[in-house]
């Protein structure tokens, strides 16, 4: 639905009117029994004149199937919206309420989603709401309204809806004054730049867009190849090596030669050598993901402009792939990084002999042309929900001067990687899984931030 407001009606308001749209729900949805709703707010050009003194909005709410990884959420819904109105100029404000007492942050997939549209700023206000109004402690919470399933329409919740409704737009009141004001649900106040950190760099790329991009990308890093000395391009290309070991069913990577000599069809466990240096190390792991992409591409089954292949090392020299698996609708791909989790998992629960459990030290998500993507929402999730967080990942990133940021060394020292060629300006930099998802939605009041083990 769509409707016009003036402009000047303030985030209070604005979180009201959020919770009349939630209590107008009557049944939550059927898997998590939790209501999400998120209201859109944006400016219009009409005529060719933005109506700077008024505003319009979109509301949308959550829903699951009996699937519940093919759920949306209620950012998405509203969002879905927008595609019918031409004349969209830009999102001003996002404000978003839930049944629980406090307010929760997005999740990844609202928040790579709305990373994506190109009509959000990236400082655009995203107020979240809370339930308890802080100066009086009127409750609208889906608890203190709902029945034992979470439904607001039962015979015994009637009485108390009516007085939710009657006096949810009401004047806050408290036993020792009245206030002329309405009840503060305010939770906090955030931005899509807070909450997504490190994008893609295709994130508002058209796929076509994309593709022309990494070209140019794969372009530069060949022109740099043909540029260099024999004993430079030892040290920048991602050339490997299989050297022998004890167990022939390990292959390790050093120096020289290239993976592509070993037998795809063995059961061989990948490992990178402890005596490698870091940038050495981060080299090799980029080129174990992009060769995954190689073989993939053989089943030809390039739905899409853009191929995606993860490996991520563990603190035990081993490496795993994985790549991802594009499907016709495009919400069925399995990306690359999910497929990494189930041997991440299984790894964690091996304890070596000195008692230490075996983690994940570095990952890195590559597309065809070597650009490297922090992992998408199913990933960033996995790792930081799962007590993965401390995991390094490799990424790579517009340079952004204005902000001031100096994003041209490692953590160890090692320079970043720059191309400014053809636009591209982009750095490689080395940052933790934690660092991608700030301030994760929190329903349980504690959040796993260590490994399992």
């Amino acid at each position: 639905m769509m409707s016009v407001q003036p402009r000047s009606h303030d985030d209070l308001f604005d979180i009201i009117l959020a919770h009349q749209y939630r209590l107008s729900l009557k049944k939550p949805p059927r898997q998590s029994f939790f209501r999400v709703v998120a209201v859109v707010y944006f400016s219009r050009i009409l005529d060719g004149i933005r109506r700077d003194n008024e505003r319009h909005h979109v509301v949308g709410t959550n829903d699951e199937p009996h699937s519940i990884a093919g759920s949306i959420c209620a950012e998405r819904a509203a969002l879905m919206q927008l595609r019918f109105i031409p004349d969209l100029d830009e999102i001003t404000k996002i404000v978003i309420v839930t049944d629980s007492v406090d307010a929760i942050s997005p999740g990844m997939l609202c928040r790579e989603f709305m990373a994506s549209h190109d009509r959000i700023p990236w400082g655009v206000p995203i107020v979240l709401g809370r339930s308890v109004c802080r100066k009086c402690g009127f409750t609208v919470s889906g608890k203190e309204c709902g029945d034992a399933n979470g439904c607001f329409d039962s015979l015994e919740n009637d009485c108390t809806m009516r007085d939710v409704n009657s006096n949810l737009f009401a004047h806050c009141s408290t036993e020792e004054n009245d206030c002329s004001s309405p009840h503060d649900f305010l939770g906090c106040k955030v931005t899509l730049r807070d909450l997504f950190p490190y994008p893609s760099v295709y994130s508002r790329f058209t796929s076509h867009e994309a593709k022309k991009f990494g070209e140019n990308f794969a372009q530069w890093g060949e022109s740099k190849s043909a540029k260099s000395t024999m004993s430079s391009s030892v040290e920048t290309t991602f050339d490997v090596t299989v050297q022998p070991r004890e167990s022939r069913h390990d292959v390790d990577f050093g120096l020289c030669g290239t993976p592509r000599d070993r037998d795809h069809s063995t059961n061989t466990t990948l490992r990178i050598s402890c005596q490698l240096t870091p940038s050495h190390r981060r080299k090799q792991l980029m080129h174990l993901a992009s060769e995954v992409i190689v073989m993939e591409s053989r089943n030809k089954h390039n739905i899409h402009h853009i191929q995606y292949g993860a490996a991520v090392l563990f603190n035990d020299g081993t490496v795993a792939t994985a790549t991802h698996k594009s499907a016709l609708e495009y919400g069925c791909t399995l990306d690359a990084v999910g497929q990494l989790a189930s041997i991440i998992d299984m790894k964690a629960i091996q304890i070596s002999e000195d008692g230490t459990s075996c983690r994940p030290i570095l990952l890195v998500q590559c597309d065809q042309f070597g650009i490297a993507h922090a992992p998408f929402a199913q990933g960033r999730a996995f790792l930081t929900e799962r007590g993965y967080g401390d995991c390094k990942v490799l990424i790579h990133q517009h340079v952004n001067v204005d902000e001031g940021q100096d994003c041209t060394k490692f953590m160890n020292g090692d320079s970043a990687e720059t191309t400014d060629s053809y636009d591209i300006n982009l750095q490689l930099l080395e940052v933790e899984a934690n660092d991608l998802a700030p301030s994760p939605p929190d329903f349980s009041g504690s959040l796993i931030i260590n490994n399992h083990i």
